[in-house]
């Protein structure tokens, strides 16, 4: 992950001028820094859920199936 040096960050400004004032790039920043990973919605969890649900389904009746194609090489 890459880091942003902000004290140079800070002292740059554009030629016409500052555009905010350091308290709101003070407040900018501090809401950056306490920012969090957004949770996933209930609906969405519910889903991802439901895909594991499949899938695991999925593998025990392609191992069924498996089974049953090496019991009939067998005979």
């Amino acid at each position: 992950m890459e880091t942003i040096d902000l004290s140079s960050a800070k002292e740059t400004t554009c030629p016409c001028g500052r555009i905010i004032t350091q308290e709101e790039y003070d407040a900018l920043i501090s809401e950056l820094a306490q920012e969090q990973e957004p949770e996933l919605p209930n609906q969405l969890s519910e889903v991802l859920e439901k895909i594991r649900r499949l899938e695991f389904n999925m593998m025990i009746l392609v191992g069924l199936i498996m089974v049953v194609f090496i019991l009939c090489q067998s005979s």
